[in-house]
């Protein structure tokens, strides 16, 4: 099996929320024309995502977002009552949103189309013999896929430091009564193990933009056409599970939970199923080194 190499990323350097917006922004400073084609790009994205909606809902939203109009102006100018207003404002947003992430995804296919890459590809939906309880069993899960040795879940238990420690976020709740900062931990892991890879998701992250939901799904996509799956958290409530196929004609993923159900998720739902704590995801590369030390 053959897997491109990626560097091993340490811990310090993990992918935050602002790497895609700071990285656009650096290259716009250094190519004119690539900040034309962005303000161009993003300006397209804004009118087809208003696009969607009524022309009283597109002319109060932009009265709102534009002229800094308040609810109070706006009810008085539109004749109706500032619940209504508030109503119109709240569902135009959602809408707009809604749009706006599918034209992302929309462009992302294009892409992919473009440069001639596979629109579909399924593996074999991953077998295990005990419950995606802790990120330690997913990640001997696709080392055993990766021909890798057959760690045990002692060795990798010590390894990630699941078998010493119950990691709690601030703020934490019933849906993620024993949560904790999985990429940390996860490229801590890869590191001792000599491996390469990849992940997404803080904790204190609350929502994700297009650019992020895209970059989510590159990784998804490339890891999978390379015959290894993608561990996944929180795709179904305060679960561990894994992605194992994406369809870019039905734009879904297919994804296997803890209990060995099969569902299918749409691009656009990634990290907005408006459920605590945010979506993480973790790839698997190849081997760049030898293992750490037993001791």
């Amino acid at each position: 099996m053959v897997i491109v190499s990626f560097p091993m990323m340490l811990p310090d350097e993990l992918f935050s929320e602002t790497d895609v917006n700071t990285s656009r922004k650096t290259n716009a400073e250094s190519d004119p024309l690539h900040h034309m084609l962005i303000q161009e790009n993003e300006q397209e994205l804004l009118r087809n995502s208003l696009y969607s909606l009524s022309k009283q809902a597109r002319s109060l939203l932009t009265s709102f977002a534009l002229e800094d109009a308040t609810p109070e102006e706006l009810a008085f100018r539109y004749e109706m009552n500032k619940s209504n207003v508030y109503n119109i404002l709240s569902r135009s947003r959602a809408k707009a949103n809604d749009e706006r992430f599918r034209c992302e995804v929309d462009q992302h296919i294009r892409e992919r189309r473009r440069l001639g890459l596979p629109s579909t590809h399924q593996l074999q939906p991953p077998c295990y013999s005990r419950p995606y309880a802790l990120i330690s069993i997913l990640i001997g899960e696709v080392l055993r896929m990766a021909g890798e040795p057959d760690w045990t879940l002692t060795n990798l238990m010590g390894i990630s430091g699941d078998a010493f420690r119950l990691n709690v976020t601030n703020g934490c709740n019933w849906r993620g009564i024993s949560t904790f900062d999985w990429s940390y931990s996860t490229y801590r892991t890869l590191e001792r193990l000599g491996l390469s890879g990849t992940c997404f998701g803080r904790p204190g992250r609350a929502s994700i933009s297009p650019e992020h939901q895209i970059d989510m799904l590159s990784t998804i996509q490339d890891t999978i056409v390379r015959s290894l799956p993608v561990i996944i958290w929180n795709m179904e409530i305060n679960e561990f599970g894994f992605v194992y196929g994406y369809n870019d004609e039905e734009r879904t993923i297919s994804y296997l939970s803890y209990n060995r159900k099969i569902r299918k998720f749409q691009y656009e739902q990634l990290g907005r199923t408006g459920q605590e704590p945010a979506l993480f995801i973790a790839a698997i590369r190849q081997r760049v080194a030898s293992p750490a030390s037993e001791r």
